[in-house]
C-alpha cells in the first residue's frame, strides 16, 4: 500500500474508535443518570 493509502485507513480507524469511545462515555452518562434517578423514586 502506498503512504497515502496507509495514512487515510490510520485516519479512518483512528476517528471510528474516537466515536465509539464517545458513545461508550455517552452510555456511562446516562446509565449513572438513571440510577440516580431511580434511586430518588425508591
Amino acid at each position: 500500500m502506498n503512504e497515502k493509502l496507509v495514512k487515510d485507513k490510520f485516519e479512518t480507524y483512528e476517528r471510528r474508535i474516537n466515536n465509539r469511545g464517545e458513545r461508550l462515555d455517552k452510555l456511562d452518562q446516562d446509565s449513572r443518570e438513571l440510577k440516580t434517578v431511580n434511586k430518588l423514586i425508591i
